[in-house]
């Protein structure tokens, strides 16, 4: 037992040194003083990765298919790049859709998505800010991958919109309020 809780220590300790050195590393390059910047996106993305792990409908695997495709076609930055856009653009064709379904968007709604649009497209094609985004241009397929997956994530939203559709998201609601509940 005593060796157990020796060996946690030693690789708590080990982490720390770790992250101490990623810290000092970064600190000693050019642009240090974005550091803290990187780090709170850099969570950021963590916070979002964690929620959309959990979550049993993460897009029905389009984002992480694109990843996979790009990481295999284009490499690791390609692939970073085409992740960031898919998740954006499936949410951003996401929203135009379920607007759709409930009757139309509405001028403010619409002109979310078009800023929010406007500003994927710079984050992918204006060279400062791509660069601190640390993104590349996606190539073509690239391209056609983030396409695709905003279609797909729509269709599938569409499909499980049915009434029909199997799922816990669809199960019936009670026709009243306190119907069905315990007392």
């Amino acid at each position: 037992m005593n060796a157990d809780v020796r060996e946690a220590t030693m690789s708590a300790e080990t982490i720390d040194d770790r992250i101490l050195r990623f810290i000092k590393r970064e600190l000693s390059k050019e642009g240090a003083y974005l550091l803290p910047l990187r780090l709170f996106i850099g969570m950021g993305w963590l916070r979002a990765f964690a929620e959309k792990v959990v979550d049993p409908d993460w897009l029905g695997g389009t984002v992480l298919a694109a990843f996979l495709l790009a990481l295999r076609s284009g490499g690791l930055p390609e692939a970073r790049t085409v992740a960031f856009a898919s998740i954006v653009a499936t949410q951003l064709a996401q929203t135009l859709d379920a607007g759709r379904v409930e009757g139309g968007l509405t001028r403010s709604v619409f002109g979310a998505v078009a800023g929010s649009t406007g500003l994927l497209l710079a984050a992918l094609t204006v060279r400062p800010l791509r660069d601190f985004l640390g993104l590349v241009t996606p190539a073509p397929l690239g391209w056609a991958m983030i396409g695709t997956g905003a279609f797909v994530a729509m269709l599938i939203g569409r499909v499980r919109s049915y009434p029909n559709s199997i799922g816990p998201a669809f199960a019936p609601l009670p026709a009243q309020p306190n119907e069905g509940l315990v007392r």
